[in-house]
């Protein structure tokens, strides 16, 4: 009777339609196949080891270019870290004088103390040489900046100016050397940036600015070439006052733009051709009785 009756229900009789008999032997088995395998591949597998993964391509690596423009920022803000520990001084103390007059003296306050005149000696010890490293990657940095446009490292610039102001000195007398008339050459001035000088001769001789020129642009250091660049300005009058005493010896000048091919190289290893460069206590181009005062 119970069997008869669930035969005969509803249930029963729409399970054992011809669609729902379809359905129910060949397509529910490969839907719950389906659920399954999609539970198992989106919910179990981890996702790098799905069959359908792709690994993404490598992240490009970072050209030549990029590395070099970071390492030349890199060495430059470490010079100028540098540069400024260097050129920070500390105040002087007060001087607390021993005799103390009495209360009510008139005192009279002590004269200014004279500043110590410069020496070029004194300039090449105010920085220490770069690395190659460092000079290189300034000179990436800078070479094809204006030179009124390039920064100034003032450490750095104090060295070269006193080494360059005694380099001309001794090219001048070597340029010259056994000639029958002393040159009237004088030097207006050393200018140092970052990584390059400007030199700035003035005589009433176009020839004596072009001896010297030539013998600056060939002087050697260790047996090559002492310039990493030498940039030769054309030589123009020089703008005077009329009430100036030097307004008819010195009328034209010439300028130089240079940069060392090292830092700091000493002056005792400079030659001009095959001749060592000499010190000699007579006057060079800088008018001084002797750069050595001691």
């Amino acid at each position: 009777m119970t069997a008869r009756s669930a035969s005969g229900s509803p249930l029963h009789a729409f399970l054992q339609r011809p669609a729902v008999s379809f359905a129910r032997v060949w397509l529910l088995p490969p839907l719950f196949a389906a659920a399954a395998v999609f539970a198992y591949m989106f919910m179990i597998v981890p996702q790098h080891a799905r069959p359908w993964y792709t690994p993404p391509p490598p992240k490009p690596g970072k050209s030549v270019i990029f590395r070099s423009v970071n390492r030349s920022i890199q060495v430059t803000d470490d010079v100028t870290a540098k540069a400024t520990r260097k050129a920070a001084t500390i105040a002087p103390a007060p001087d607390v004088r021993k005799d103390t007059p009495a209360r009510g003296a008139a005192t009279a306050s002590p004269p200014p103390t004279p500043a110590p005149e410069p020496d070029a000696e004194d300039d090449i010890g105010a920085a220490a040489p770069r690395t190659e490293a460092e000079h290189d990657a300034l000179w990436e940095r800078y070479a094809a900046t204006p030179f009124a446009a390039e920064p100034t490292d003032a450490a750095w610039a104090k060295g070269q100016r006193g080494l360059l102001s005694q380099t001309v000195n001794m090219t001048r007398d070597a340029a010259f050397r056994g000639a029958p008339d002393a040159p009237t050459l004088a030097l207006r001035g050393v200018e140092c940036r970052s990584v390059r000088c400007e030199i700035t001769l003035a005589g009433p001789y176009r020839h004596e600015l072009d001896i010297m020129a030539d013998a600056l642009a060939d002087l050697r250091w260790r047996g090559a070439t002492l310039w990493r660049a030498v940039e030769r300005r054309s030589v123009a009058p020089e703008p005077t006052s009329d009430d100036s005493d030097e307004a008819e010896a010195e009328t034209l000048r010439l300028r130089l733009v240079v940069a060392f091919a090292a830092d700091l190289p000493a002056p005792q290893d400079l030659s001009l051709g095959d001749a060592p460069l000499v010190r000699t206590g007579a006057p060079g181009v800088t008018g001084a009785a002797s750069t050595a005062r001691r």
